[in-house]
């Protein structure tokens, strides 16, 4: 996907039935084209992006099925487009964004199923952004983030199921 450079031709795709992975597309600036997306039933991976910035372009998703995975977009720096996310049906993984700075997209996101990883994404700094999270039924696995010194955004988490996993969080 090396010339993929567009996903507006996906404009008109309103529910996504099973799995979307868009990986190793380097001259993707934009999920535009998936902007009217409320539903995928399956997993939501964005794997190795090297241009993507946003997430604008999912303005409108609000349920992923399954596993919702971000990792190794060196690029990211925000979770912006991401506004109406409400529920992920399984794990939520954070993974080697080293430019992942804010996580405020996520202000809806009320119900993860499962597990919830953040693992080095060295920008960073909090998880302002999960607020509206009460509990994650699995484990909370936190490792590797360089310049996080705070764990403001979990002030609404109540309960967490299997454990709590804090590590190598040098600044914290």
């Amino acid at each position: 996907n090396s010339q993929l450079i567009s996903l507006e031709g996906l404009s008109q795709l309103r529910e996504i039935e099973g799995n979307v992975r868009i990986e190793r597309s380097d001259s993707l600036r934009s999920l535009q084209g998936l902007h009217l997306v409320q539903n995928i039933q399956q997993r939501f991976t964005l794997n190795t992006n090297p241009s993507l910035q946003n997430l604008s372009g999912l303005d409108k998703l609000k349920t992923v099925g399954h596993n919702f995975e971000l990792s190794n977009n060196m690029s990211l720096e925000t979770l912006d487009g991401l506004n109406e996310l409400e529920e992920i049906g399984a794990s939520l993984y954070v993974t080697s964004n080293a430019n992942l700075h804010s996580i405020n997209g996520f202000a809806k996101l009320h119900s993860v199923a499962n597990n919830v990883s953040f693992v080095d994404n060295g920008a960073l700094t909090s998880f302002q952004g999960l607020e509206q999270l009460n509990s994650i039924p699995g484990y909370l696995y936190v490792k590797s983030n360089a310049s996080l010194i705070s764990v403001d955004g979990l002030n609404s988490l109540q309960s967490i199921g299997t454990y709590l996993h804090l590590e190598k969080n040098n600044t914290l």
